[in-house]
């Protein structure tokens, strides 16, 4: 016990913190090649960076999936809607914005909706990009065609059905790569217990 110390810490919580301290400590510690941490002075003029079409190469999708958080909203304005969220998937499995064609099928028989979106201009691909979840919103009214950019056959409608799930694909043409994504997924009719009061 120190002089002048009159309530000394508690080892009981003096030890989680200095774990804590260490812990951190080690995560700021050198990684291989001095990669991962941070150098002194000023950055080195022999530097030598990934050229540009490295650095896009490595943030571009490659992989597609539907993301839990599509869903089909029942008591939606103007009818029941389905919302399917698509999640483009970079190497490391991280979430991206890219442009490219997007193909949807939903549902399944007569009842079926298929049609494909154009989002190769920044504004389309703006307007269906939610950054907070880094997903694509797309959206298609049951008995309505979907957004007023979906191309599809004309007179086509959604039909969806209380308590039945929705069947989705998802096809992505991804821009400026030949490459093609697609996903598949089934959309759940909410239950009663996870519908919003009314």
């Amino acid at each position: 016990m120190c002089k002048g110390i009159s309530n000394p810490i508690p080892a009981r919580l003096l030890c989680p913190a200095l774990l804590g301290l260490a812990v951190g400590l080690c995560a700021c510690s050198n990684g291989p090649n001095g990669q991962g941490r941070l150098n002194g002075g000023t950055i080195p003029a022999d530097l030598r960076l990934p050229d540009a079409q490295a650095v896009v190469a490595s943030f571009a999708p490659v992989g597609l999936r539907i993301h839990p958080l599509s869903r089909i909203e029942p008591d939606a304005p103007g009818g029941p809607r389905l919302v399917v969220c698509a999640e483009l998937l970079d190497s490391s499995g991280l979430g991206v914005n890219w442009p490219g064609a997007v193909g949807i099928v939903a549902g399944s028989g007569p009842g079926a909706f298929s049609g494909w979106l154009d989002i190769t201009t920044p504004q389309a691909n703006a307007m269906l990009y939610d950054s907070l979840t880094r997903t694509y919103v797309l959206s298609i009214s049951a008995g309505a065609q979907a957004q007023a950019n979906l191309d599809s056959q004309p007179g086509q409608r959604l039909s969806l059905t209380p308590g039945r799930d929705v069947p989705v694909r998802v096809t992505w043409q991804v821009a400026g790569l030949s490459r093609e994504l697609s996903a598949s997924g089934i959309v759940p009719w909410p239950s009663a217990q996870n519908q919003p009061p009314k």
